[in-house]
């Protein structure tokens, strides 16, 4: 399923959400801001370059933006885009028959969509979530071998798995505080990498 079938989606199940629900129901916007940790143990396989591996520096900052409608107390859809942020390394040959040396960047972004699950007590909802990451990569690497230099960069996008908790909490005046924990599974493409990734995040809500 595509990013512009999802979004159909997400369309009609606010326009055709039963009246008896209208006390509960209505859109909502949300930003947050955050630590995103990949995996640590990385690979890199250039073409005519021995396999490489190395560990990176897994966290980076991670921002998120979200438009949702809560179709009542308990289930709400959302659509979203987030910055993963970057993971940077250092990589050799770990078999030592080459003086192979490289440095390489690995970045993710994109836009998901989720179904949540809401569970309010008093001004604390608690909440699940399930969804799909559309995510772009970006992979640019550079290093030597046999005293030859070698370099590119290498893009993609995927579909990928995502599941996350957390737990909302009631200001008033349409304003709620988030708390949210992401989870997203390989992250990125074969060709242009792929990385686990766990993301922190601290934001505020806002209620039309």
């Amino acid at each position: 399923m595509n990013t512009r079938t999802l979004i159909g989606c997400f369309v009609l199940v606010a326009g055709f959400t039963p009246t008896a629900f209208a006390d509960d129901a209505g859109f909502y916007i949300g930003a947050g801001i955050g630590t995103a940790e990949h995996a640590e143990n990385v690979g890199l396989k250039p073409a005519d370059v021995p396999l490489m591996t190395g560990t990176g520096d897994s966290r980076d900052t991670t921002w998120t933006a979200t438009l949702g409608y809560r179709v009542n107390s308990n289930i709400a859809f959302e659509l979203g885009y987030v910055d993963v942020g970057e993971m940077e390394a250092a990589v050799a040959d770990p078999s030592g028959g080459s003086d192979a040396r490289g440095q390489f960047s690995f970045s993710t972004e994109g836009v998901t969509a989720a179904m949540v699950g809401r569970f309010p007590i008093g001004k604390w909802t608690p909440y699940i979530k399930a969804g799909v990451l559309f995510s772009e990569t970006d992979l640019a690497f550079a290093g030597s071998v046999s005293g030859a230099a070698f370099g590119g960069r290498v893009k993609g996008d995927s579909e990928d798995a995502l599941f996350g908790i957390g737990v909302i909490y009631d200001l008033g005046d349409r304003w709620a505080a988030q708390l949210d924990f992401t989870h997203a599974k390989e992250a990125g493409d074969p060709e242009s990498g792929q990385s686990d990734y766990n993301a922190a995040t601290i934001g505020l809500l806002w209620r039309f």
